[in-house]
């Protein structure tokens, strides 16, 4: 297919009779195969050590009247992006091969077996497409083939990050400055762990109890504080180093942690936080 600009996988079915040899009783034999589904999709992160897996049925449609063996193989299509990578190709009586894209399964007459493809995605952008491409073919009749197909398409959370204060401009000091922090999902799939940090600057006092979160429904979010950027063990206090009634010089750092994914469909994909700070 034109549109797709990454590799294909190819997994081919070679039958043979036992013992390797072609008996009289096989040289009538009308070879059939199937696989299916022959056709499903699936959208994919890139994989960063986590593997997906598929599942086709190969299914010996044959007049044959003893057991044929089947070799699994994917190949990859030459010229491909290399976006799929097998991992592995297992079932109920199917025997790995040396080489990940490869295996081997008896089937009897009629016979069927579920060969899972195990696979990776490869780290490119969101958007690309790669399919996954399975041929069962009978090796004592190449023509006699069927192929099912699955198309992957790469997606990836993209959370943006937008910080306002009001009032803007040269604040003189005293003036209570209100940052609203918004956080965007624009990317094509949930974003997980989502954990944002805000500093305060030196020359500014956090206000005590001044913080507020803005999450969609069904997200929980957890505040932390810092009083060395490192450590999110500390408790804001009124006066802490110093500080006027009410304020805290000691906290450098907001943290905000998410404790569910944030969606990629709006409205629910933005999350806002809100803290005050007092010009020193």
């Amino acid at each position: 297919m034109a549109h797709v600009r990454s590799p294909v996988f190819i997994l081919t079915a070679l039958a043979v009779g036992l013992g390797g040899g072609v008996s009289p009783a096989l040289a009538q034999t009308i070879f059939g195969v199937s696989v299916s589904p022959h056709g499903t999709a699936a959208s994919r992160l890139p994989s960063n050590g986590t593997h997906y897996t598929v599942t086709f049925t190969v299914t010996d449609t044959s007049n044959a009247i003893s057991p044929l063996i089947y070799d699994l193989l994917t190949t990859q299509r030459p010229g491909g992006g290399g976006v799929l990578t097998t991992v592995s190709i297992t079932g109920t009586g199917v025997t790995q091969g040396p080489n990940p894209d490869s295996a081997q399964v008896t089937l009897p007459p009629g016979g069927a077996v579920v060969a899972t493809v195990t696979y990776a995605v490869g780290d490119v952008t969101a958007g690309w497409i790669d399919t996954l491409v399975l041929l069962a073919r009978a090796a004592l009749s190449p023509a006699t083939s069927d192929s099912a197909k699955l198309v992957v398409t790469v997606v990836r959370p993209s959370v943006t990050v937008v910080k306002a204060v009001t009032p803007g401009g040269t604040a003189p000091p005293g003036t209570d400055l209100t940052y609203t922090v918004t956080l965007t999902n624009t990317g094509t799939e949930n974003a997980v762990n989502v954990v944002h940090v805000d500093s305060v600057p030196a020359q500014l006092g956090f206000k005590v109890g001044s913080v507020s979160t803005s999450l969609p429904g069904g997200v929980t979010g957890t505040v932390a504080y810092s009083n060395d950027g490192t450590t999110w063990t500390y408790v804001p206090v009124s006066a802490g180093c110093s500080a006027p009634a009410g304020y805290d010089y000691c906290v450098r750092a907001i943290r905000l942690s998410l404790g569910n994914p944030l969606s990629h469909v709006g409205p629910n994909n933005i999350v806002q936080l809100v803290f005050v700070a007092q010009v020193k």
